[in-house]
This record gives structure tokens, C-alpha cells and sequence, in this order.
């Protein structure tokens, strides 16, 4: 009977250890700090929205993002949350394990659509605590369903006091590129067979510092031999009808110096060749905007027609343009 009592207090002992350290693992954070379960609300992220329209229209066009964010002790350094992890679609999860809210530190959120790296594409991101993203060897080459729409969102200054309950975090992501359109079509009475297109003398590729301000840095300009954006098939065009060149293109934000379009046809038996210099029409492609251009083939004239950008920034040239006869 004396030696029942006396093992009884060390098996209590052993059990109340356990006990506080499967606590002590449960409310662990990925700082290394705990605090008490029930002050505990895990991390989630809402719905994205959209700053504007473009190939990534809302939220149910968007597939995955990753995500990076930090946590800020009061006069300490900050401490990653997120490193870049996955958030998927839909259920808008994020992949690591639950992360969970400290109360009364500020939090800073950033992400970058779509998932890199991609099949195909030497693209690399960066993003500091600081809010720095740089975004390496981004490459806009694809067209149409291939195209990529390079976003990037983010969400700062975010701060829970003790007794408060977060809310799932919020991300507006602003698209980093513009969308450009060319649709070549026929004027009435007038049918013609296109055969040729190319779309030339832009950069391709390039690298994304995005801080306080916007700036790509250009790798090289493509030549009409090389450029992705052709089309070499053979289309009759009938009276009124009309033709996406290269379908949608999502291009770098840049200067529209040296940008060319020529375009190969036949109207009325004759073979035709014209070159459109787009400088003449609009001087540079900004970030965010989404361009239409359209070529009318007509009688005995070939006219540019108005350009069009999209409802955020509405621009035209004024009137059809006389490219040649």
C-alpha cells in the first residue's frame, strides 16, 4: 500500500508535464512564440479582387497565387508569416500549415499572380519585407489562352488588438501589363484574302522592380523575323468581316517607338503589303490599360481606324487614318 502512494504523485507529475507540453505545441507560432490557445485566430485570405479588367477579369478567372508576408513585433525586426507559399484557388487555402494571428503586432501581406515558376518560363520573384517585389525575366511572348497576366497585390498596416477578431485578409491585385489587340477587318462591298502578319519591334521580355514607382527594365526588341506575334495562314475575308491577328496580347508596358505592323493581302486580284508604324497613333503602352486597334481594308484605301482604350482611361484618335491606296 506504501508504494502505491508513493508512485502516485510522480505519475501525476509525468502526466501534467505531457499535458503542458502538447499545450505548448498546439498554440506554437512560426516565430517560436506562444500564446494561449483561445487567443488564437488562424490566417485566412478572402476572394481576390480586381483592380481592373483584363485577361484576369474577377475572381473565378483567377487561378493560384503565392504569397509572402511578415509580422512586426513593436521595435523589433519583422518575422516572416509567408514565404512565397502557394494559395490555391477557390478555397483560396494556402499550402505550409495553418498560420495564426498575434495580437497587437503589424502585419504587411504581399502576392503575385500567377504561381511562378511556369512550365516553359525561366521567370523568377523576389519580394522583401519591405514590400519590394522584383519579378526576373518576365516573358510575355504567349498569346491568346497562353497569355500571362502578371498581377500583384497587397495588404499592409494590418493590426489586431487583444479582444478584436481578425478578418479574413483582403488582396486587390492591379495588373502589371496592358493588353493590346489587333483586328485587321473588310469595308463594305469589299472582299480580300489575308495571308501574312507581323507584329514587330517591342520587347518581349524583361525584369519587374516594383516599389514606391513601376519600372521594367527591357531586354531586347524583337525584329520581324523573329517576333512571336506572326500569323502566316490563309483567310478570305468577305464584306464586313474582320480577323484577330495574334489574338490577346499581354504586353510589357513600354515606349511604341519602332513598333511596326505589317500585314499581306490581295483585294481585287492586286497583292498588297502595308507597314503601320504605331508610333504615328499613340506614343507609349501604360501599365493597366487595354488597347484595340483595327485595320479596315476598304475599296481603294487601307485606314486605321480609331484606337480604342479600355472605360478606365477612355482615348481616341479622332477619326479614321489614311494609310495608303
Amino acid at each position: 500500500m506504501e508504494m502505491i502512494k508513493s508512485v502516485y504523485p510522480t505519475i501525476c507529475y509525468i502526466a501534467a508535464v505531457c499535458m503542458v507540453a502538447a499545450m505548448t505545441a498546439c498554440t506554437s507560432s512560426p516565430g517560436g512564440e506562444t500564446e494561449p490557445e483561445l487567443n488564437e485566430y488562424p490566417i485566412a485570405f478572402q476572394s481576390p479582387q480586381m483592380e481592373s479588367r483584363g485577361a484576369v477579369d474577377d475572381a473565378q478567372d483567377m487561378s493560384d497565387f503565392r504569397v509572402w508576408g511578415w509580422r512586426t513585433p513593436e521595435n523589433e525586426s519583422p518575422v516572416p508569416v509567408f514565404e512565397g507559399e502557394k494559395v490555391s484557388a477557390g478555397s483560396w487555402t494556402y499550402e505550409g500549415g495553418t498560420r495564426y494571428w498575434m495580437m497587437d503586432q503589424t502585419y504587411n501581406f504581399y502576392a503575385v499572380h500567377p504561381v511562378f515558376p511556369l512550365e516553359g518560363n525561366e521567370t523568377t520573384v523576389n519580394v522583401t519585407s519591405d514590400g519590394t517585389f522584383t519579378i526576373n525575366n518576365f516573358d510575355c511572348s504567349k498569346t491568346g489562352d497562353e497569355a500571362v497576366d502578371l498581377m500583384t497585390a497587397s495588404a499592409k498596416g494590418l493590426i489586431y488588438k487583444t479582444g478584436e477578431t481578425p478578418q479574413k485578409v483582403g488582396l486587390e491585385f492591379k495588373h502589371e501589363l496592358c493588353k493590346v489587340e489587333v483586328i485587321v477587318k473588310t469595308g463594305q462591298g469589299v472582299t480580300a484574302t489575308f495571308y501574312e502578319a507581323y507584329f514587330y519591334g517591342m520587347a518581349v521580355n524583361g525584369t519587374l522592380n516594383l516599389t514606391s514607382g513601376k519600372s521594367w527594365t527591357l531586354g531586347s526588341v524583337t525584329g520581324q523575323t523573329n517576333t512571336p506575334y506572326k500569323k502566316v495562314t490563309k483567310v478570305e475575308l468577305k464584306p464586313v468581316s474582320q480577323l484577330s491577328l495574334f489574338d490577346e496580347m499581354l504586353l510589357i508596358p513600354q515606349k511604341c517607338a519602332g513598333v511596326n505592323l505589317v500585314v499581306k493581302f490581295t483585294r481585287s486580284g492586286d497583292n498588297l503589303t502595308e507597314t503601320i508604324d504605331f508610333n504615328k497613333f499613340i506614343p507609349e503602352w501604360s501599365v493597366g490599360q487595354n488597347y484595340r486597334f483595327v485595320l479596315t481594308i476598304e475599296a481603294e484605301a487601307i485606314t486605321f481606324g480609331s484606337f480604342t482604350v479600355d472605360e478606365w482611361g477612355e482615348t481616341n484618335t479622332g477619326g479614321n487614318i489614311n494609310i495608303g491606296k
